[in-house]
């Protein structure tokens, strides 16, 4: 019943634009009557129905504008009346529904699905604009124009100026609805009419029944596709959301839709049910002879624009609208099929709720970045294993910098500076491409009228503005953690060098190694290749070296935005022969991957210099990752994760390597064990370091590898995570040594230049803070390893160490605070985990799918992530679910999550037994599985009270790690779920722990034992390791996996009679 428009703060004053239609004589002119006769015979029928307005006049000389005949005495507490009408002169639904003729029909309509009072108005203001002099309402419908200049009412020719703008898809809505309502809503009205009219007693021939033909006459004129898109556009400029006997309703207000709109006016819309009037007050005093306006609220551009037909410049209210998802993050998803046809729950979307963070912003220009997309960017963004552990919090709802902090480490940030840059870069992009369709000054009014181009260029502007100021300030963002990517870097090189000292260096490596670059350096001089303001790290085995030894780089002066950081001509990028490519087409989708590494394979082989030779061999000498590790290496790996997901990969290398050499692409001389063995470090290569060439749109002839997947000498060096956020590639054309266009070397030329301000010796180099030990070596190379210093050397402090109904709080650091356990082995990679993918095994389908549906739905999920600190409830409970030996023991955990659910979150969540909710049911413990790959049904084989008498156990092998699986996180607060558990059903719960622990120290035992890895740290690294930099970092990978077992081991051990927790404390500082 009350509404007081906000007041827009700023002293700047807000021109109302003259390209507001309404205000055009062609417009004016075209108002029923004469303009100044229907605004008198307005005022005098609204006087008449006891409306009043003692203290405005209109405007003799502009149509619809109303001033201040007097002062206007409104203050902020008080207002002063400027119009108030009676309740009857309003139209709105219940006016409609009440009518005398065809309220029948009307209040039949509006029961029906999708009909919503603006339906009903819409009709409504047709049918008694056809009624002329008769309708009640005749003095007000005919000071409406007979033209809205909203987009609805725009020709073809004009729409297109919106092409590439959020409007385009919001006109082509207003369409479909319009179309809805003239082939849907207005024939159902007058069906119901000729229903309502047959049902009349046949005899009957007296003036009634002829009335009512007559009535089907005008509805059937006055719902035509045109009048009905007039009232249409009538409705939605006009309309006015109030409320009439406390119900909330739209209405359309004679007199009060005549006042225009300004962002700094303060009104209050006010409804007197007592008095049967609706006023409109103003709340600040107005000085004779001002215009006086409305208020409709903060609006931006985009919605004066769609509703009104009209756009202000400036508009301290305009936004920009972003809406996060996970396709347009580029969050890379890897989950098997199957998990992605059942769908996981929605973590992401559950972890934004519980911050208070939405998934779509508006974004202003004088806040064009704020905190909260930020925040929104990281909860999509972070790791699987981060928002487990979010998950695994107490329940109860989180500030945004919560978000943040479970997620601020340098991978996350840098994925979700270039998730935002490439956004705002496409919507530059997008909104730029209209912009200049035409200069608004070379048209006259006809088939696009020049007062459609001065508001559509107004609206692009400004949309353009907001994001041109979004992205200075990630601009801004990105010099600040390049900085601390280059600290971290070289602290990172610092710690290896004090850990890995014992490593002994391969002097004929490092020889070969410096012979390779020394070639390099000549071939790049050879062509041209110039290296303006950085230069390239080298490419060497060891820990402790720049960029982890695969490369990056190293800027040498000053840069700021847009500099050239370096250039190759393009007879230098290396791409895949067609004869290649013609080839590979039987890869799938990674056929042109497979191409270009057996195109860089085959230049390695050679010894001419002209060709890639040099560059080819470079980048096979480099630090590979996991998938090109020594086979005696991946047989160490062969039952870890990782040691699964690299020989799956090197499999897939070893098939194409086969294929290539069936089909003749490949020399067939060369040793096939070698030449797998190179053509794996070669797909690796190609992984690592390819990118997809620049197309040129505005040249006539663009270089003739534009598009193509590529590697590049030197500006190639740019780590990919850094794309779009250190440096952009893009093409020139120049002219060669001869200085004119000729046949002497290529003029087209590929640039790297900056995309923000970079000091020197700033790093260029792969960030890895934020991925764990896994991730590095499968990613990023060997060289990127965390090798644990000596044991001797912990300092013991756990006195904070969390126990299991402790919650991880922000104070953690995403839970980066590690206690120490009685292995003997230290964490040197504080981001480590172990990640475990729950699957039941029931052999009864419908069974084994209603598991799933209790697991996704309460939010415990299938892929669980061991991290430190230990916190097993989530997993326990999981466990217990899958346990669960008969369907009354499943209602019981059923209702026990339900529970936990509602006191979390306020709200019921229903969890019922059948296959299509959230209850799934079943008779053994599940084991672990990853299709096509393993199975671990042993893992539970000594806990006999979860396995069922059909339960059979499988072999022993290790599960597989299911790497980024962002459906596969639940979204709930765990601990209070196990809590919940707990005291509903202790014994359960104690089982449940014990399948845990069991299920743990059989992935302890299949951890490789070829060596005595923890000894070797201590007694005899340089024996053990002899150099070999994959050796080094697959035992410090192990290391690491072993001890976050050991710590959850140990955490799920009943704690013997009569020792506390503080007990256990100090027995683990006394094994220690």
């Amino acid at each position: 019943r009350f509404r007081a428009a906000c007041h827009v703060e700023g002293s700047s004053s807000l021109l109302f634009c003259a390209i507001i239609a309404r205000a055009k004589p062609v417009m004016a002119s075209q108002l029923r009557g004469g303009a100044g006769a229907t605004m008198q015979d307005l005022g005098r029928w609204a006087c008449s129905e006891g409306g009043s307005g003692p203290k405005v006049k209109f405007s003799d000389t502009t149509v619809r504008t109303v001033f201040s005949s007097e002062r206007i005495h409104g203050t902020f507490e008080e207002g002063d009346i400027i119009f108030s009408v009676s309740v009857r002169c309003l139209m709105h639904p219940a006016a409609a529904t009440t009518d005398p003729q065809y309220g029948a029909a009307m209040t039949a309509l509006s029961l029906e699905d999708g009909v919503d009072d603006r339906t009903l108005l819409v009709l409504f203001l047709a049918i008694e604009r056809e009624r002329g002099a008769s309708s009640g309402w005749s003095p007000y419908i005919n000071s409406l124009a007979a033209e809205v200049p909203s987009p609805l009412g725009w020709s073809n020719a004009e729409l297109v100026y919106l092409a590439g703008t959020r409007l385009e898809g919001a006109v082509k809505l207003q369409h479909e609805a319009l179309c809805q309502q003239t082939e849907v809503w207005a024939p159902r009205l007058f069906a119901r009419l000729q229903e309502q009219v047959e049902q009349l007693d046949v005899s009957d021939l007296t003036p009634g029944r002829a009335a009512a033909s007559e009535m089907l006459a005008l509805v059937n004129r006055a719902l035509t596709p045109e009048r009905v898109a007039w009232s249409r556009s009538c409705v939605w400029s006009r309309a006015f959301s109030l409320y009439l006997n406390g119900t909330k309703t739209t209405a359309m207000v004679p007199l009060g839709d005549m006042l225009d709109h300004s962002s700094r006016a303060l009104v209050e819309w006010r409804t007197d049910d007592a008095a049967d009037t609706f006023s409109i007050l103003s709340h600040e005093s107005i000085p004779a002879g001002t215009t006086v306006y409305n208020n409709y609220g903060a609006k931006s551009n985009e919605e004066l624009l769609l509703g009104y037909g009209f756009v202000l410049e400036p508009n301290q209210a305009d936004t920009l609208h972003v809406q996060l998802t996970v396709n347009k993050m580029e969050h890379k998803i890897e989950a098997d099929e199957e998990h992605n046809i059942n769908g996981e729950p929605a973590t992401r979307e559950e972890l934004l709720r519980r911050c208070g963070l939405r998934s779509d912003h508006f974004l202003r220009h004088d806040d064009p970045l704020p905190d909260a997309l930020l925040d929104a960017a990281r909860v999509y963004l972070m790791s699987s294993a981060a928002a487990y552990m979010c998950a695994c919090v107490t329940g109860g709802p989180w500030s945004p910098h919560d978000a943040m902090v479970m997620s601020a480490d340098l991978c996350t940030s840098f994925r979700v500076l270039q998730a935002l840059t490439r956004l705002f870069t496409a919507d530059l992009e997008r909104l730029n491409s209209g912009l200049n369709l035409a200069d608004d000054s070379s048209f006259h009014d006809g088939p696009v009228r020049k007062f459609v181009v001065r508001m559509v260029n107004v609206y692009r502007c400004s949309q353009l503005a907001t994001a041109t100021a979004a992205l200075e300030t990630l601009r801004e963002l990105s010099r600040c953690l390049i900085c601390r990517l280059g600290e971290g870097e070289r602290e990172r090189v610092g710690a290896n060098s004090a850990g890995s000292g014992f490593l002994a260096i391969n002097v004929l490596e490092t020889k070969k190694s410096e012979d390779f670059e020394t070639a390099y350096q000549a071939w790049e001089t050879e062509l041209g290749i110039e290296k303006t303001a950085v230069e390239e790290l080298p490419v060497l085995e060891g820990p402790s070296v720049l960029g982890t030894g695969a490369g990056g780089l190293r800027v040498t002066v000053p840069v700021v935005v847009g500099d050239l950081l370096g250039s190759v001509p393009e007879e230098a990028l290396l791409v895949a022969t067609t004869a290649v490519l013609k080839s590979c087409t039987t890869f799938a989708n990674t056929g042109e991957e497979a191409a270009l590494a057996a195109t860089l394979f085959l230049n390695a082989q050679k010894n001419d210099l002209n060709q890639w030779g040099p560059f080819a061999r470079r980048l096979l000498s480099a630090p590979t990752t996991a998938a090109a590790f020594q086979e005696d290496i991946l047989a160490i790996l062969k039952t870890t994760s990782l040691g699964q997901e690299a020989l799956s990969a090197r499999q897939t290398y070893d098939d194409e390597f086969t294929s290539l050499l069936a089909a003749g692409v490949l020399p067939r001389c060369i040793n096939t064990t070698v030449g797998m063995a190179t053509y794996a470090r070669a797909r690796v290569a190609v992984e690592r370091h390819s990118f997809r060439l620049p197309c040129e749109h505005q040249a006539t002839l663009p270089p003739m590898v534009a598009g193509r997947l590529a590697l590049a000498p030197f500006v190639g060096s740019l780590p990919r995570a850094l794309d779009d956020i250190a440096g952009v590639f893009c093409w020139s054309r120049r002219l060669n040594k001869a200085n004119y266009i000729g046949s002497c070397g290529s003029v087209w030329r590929l640039e790297l230049r900056a995309r923000c301000q970079l000091g020197v010796d700033a790093l260029l180099v792969a960030p890895l803070e934020g991925s764990d030990e896994e991730t590095r070596l499968f990613e990023v190379g060997s060289g990127s390893a965390s090798f644990p210093p000596p044991p001797l050397q912990i300092q013991i402090d756990d006195t904070n160490f969390p126990r299991d109904d402790t919650s991880i709080t922000s104070s953690t650091n995403c839970g980066h605070r590690l206690p120490q356990s009685s292995s003997t082995t230290p964490i040197a990679n504080k981001w480590h985990t172990v990640e475990i993918l729950l699957e039941p095994v029931d052999e009864d389908s419908e069974m084994r799918q209603r598991k799933k549906n209790l697991l996704r739905s309460t939010g415990l999920g299938e892929a669980h992530y061991l991290t430190l600190p230990p916190t097993p409830a989530r997993l326990c409970a999981a466990l217990a679910v899958c346990g669960a030996e008969t369907e009354a023991i499943l209602e019981v955990f059923g209702a026990s999550l339900t529970g936990a659910l509602f006191s979390a979150h306020s709200s019921a969540v229903v969890v019922t037994v059948d296959g299509h909710t959230s209850a799934p049911t079943s008779k053994s413990i599940g084991g672990i599985h990853k299709p096509g790959l393993v199975e671990l049904d042993s893992l539970v084989a000594n806990t006999p009270e979860f396995v069922s008498p059909s339960y059979k156990s499988g072999d022993n092998r290790m599960p597989h790690k299911v790497s980024t699986a962002d459906d596969d996180d639940a979204p709930a607060t765990i601990n209070a779920f196990a809590l919940k558990m707990l005291l509903g059903n202790s014994s359960m719960f104690k089982r449940a722990r014990k399948a845990a622990r069991s299920l743990l120290l059989r992935m302890l035992r299949l951890l490789p034992k070829e060596v005595d890895v923890e000894s070797s740290w201590v007694n005899s690294p340089e024996a053990l390791l002899q150099g070999n930099l994959q050796r080094a970092a697959v035992f410090g990978y192990i290391a690491q996996h072993r001890a976050i077992i050991e710590h959850w081991i140990e955490e799920l051990t009943p704690l013997p009679s009569g020792i506390s927790v503080d007990g256990r404390s100090k027995r683990r500082r006394d094994q220690v």
